[in-house]
């Protein structure tokens, strides 16, 4: 393959304006009148997969997104389409007990090829601490077989950049990983054999709480995200390349993603470069450079947009295409859609 076509063509970014202006805000997304068969569905994923192959372009794999209603689906698939992104896994907000997980099950019903159905992630400290409305809905669903993995679960979160200078700093959470809601989500993936994402910042005293549950749980598949983002380096000077070298080695059941602020920004808490993995042009540091050709079959893509700036889709795909336009072909094709497909059907991928 090209090495050169791995990245976005510049016309795609033209798209963004039709991103922000497509579909009407707070409208659901219609249920599709068929609903897939995990085989049927897995089918048209790999129809699309090769398609985009078939293009000379690399497919990706958004294993990192959330979705609310203001988030117009159709063009969102379009988008994909201009980007070369085969799938994005959409997890819904959680803020109704009753419908759940229901929104992504929907959108994914309509754009099946699009859409990979994904249970809610725990961004709303409220909902998320009540461990009877949202565990409760994430284990049915979960357990129902009409999901490929769990969204993206918050146990150590600092306030974003912009939920940081808006001063929502109730977005600061903590809620311990080995605690009964952690034991519950460990023991589900465990059962279910979904894979399920967690927001944990790396901080010197929280990581070996982690490597015990990983011990704990063999059985379950993680998903740490934002691999290479440290905030508060005075809190999280064990953490890095060297760190999670020793971590993926040793637990085969953890895997990451790399879902990175933009290239050298600073994280306003603290003023720190948060994004410790890319050099300002984008390609990775030599240290994980270095790691993520040793631990190809470890990490995936992620751009972590949600409903407050689904218009940086396009921008934060083409910041992971010119970290993967450093990597060996191999390596580059494992962590834009192969690691992420074998997390979701849970076969390796095959030409």
């Amino acid at each position: 393959m090209d090495r050169r076509k791995f990245l976005i063509s510049a016309g795609a970014l033209t798209a963004l304006a039709a991103l922000k202006a497509g579909g009407a805000l707070g409208q659901e997304p219609t249920k599709s009148a068929a609903v897939l068969s995990r085989a049927d569905r897995m089918a048209l994923w790999r129809k699309r997969i090769q398609s985009i192959l078939v293009q000379g372009t690399l497919p990706i794999i958004d294993t990192e997104a959330t979705y609310g209603s203001e988030i117009p689906a159709d063009a969102m698939a379009q988008q994909m389409e201009l980007d070369g992104v085969a799938l994005v896994c959409f997890a819904p907000q959680f803020n109704n007990p009753q419908r759940g997980s229901r929104f992504s099950l929907e959108i994914a019903d309509k754009h099946p090829g699009h859409f990979v159905p994904t249970t809610c992630e725990g961004t709303t400290d409220y909902w998320f601490r009540q461990e009877g409305p949202f565990l409760e809905a994430t284990q049915r669903e979960a357990r129902s077989g009409n999901f490929f993995l769990m969204g993206e679960l918050e146990f150590r979160h600092y306030p974003s950049p912009a939920q940081y200078k808006a001063k929502k700093l109730w977005r600061d959470i903590t809620i311990p990983i080995d605690g009964a809601w952690g034991h519950a989500i460990f023991q589900l993936s465990s059962e279910t054999k979904l894979a399920f994402q967690i927001h944990y910042e790396p901080e010197d005293e929280l990581l070996p709480i982690l490597e015990k549950m990983l011990k704990a749980y063999p059985e379950a598949t993680v998903i740490w995200c934002h691999a290479g983002q440290v905030r508060y380096p005075n809190r999280q000077s064990v953490y890095g390349p060297n760190y999670l070298a020793r971590s993926l080695s040793q637990y085969p059941n953890l895997f990451c993603d790399l879902a990175l602020a933009d290239p050298g920004s600073r994280y306003p808490g603290s003023s720190f470069i948060h994004n410790t993995v890319q050099l300002s042009d984008g390609s990775p540091r030599p240290e994980w450079k270095k790691l993520l050709e040793t631990y190809s079959d470890r990490f995936t893509i992620g751009t972590d947009i949600a409903p407050d700036r689904y218009a940086d889709f396009p921008r934060k795909v083409l910041q992971a295409r010119k970290l993967l336009a450093s990597l060996s072909e191999e390596t580059a094709a494992c962590i834009a859609f192969q690691n992420a497909w074998r997390l979701l059907t849970r076969l390796k991928w095959t030409a």
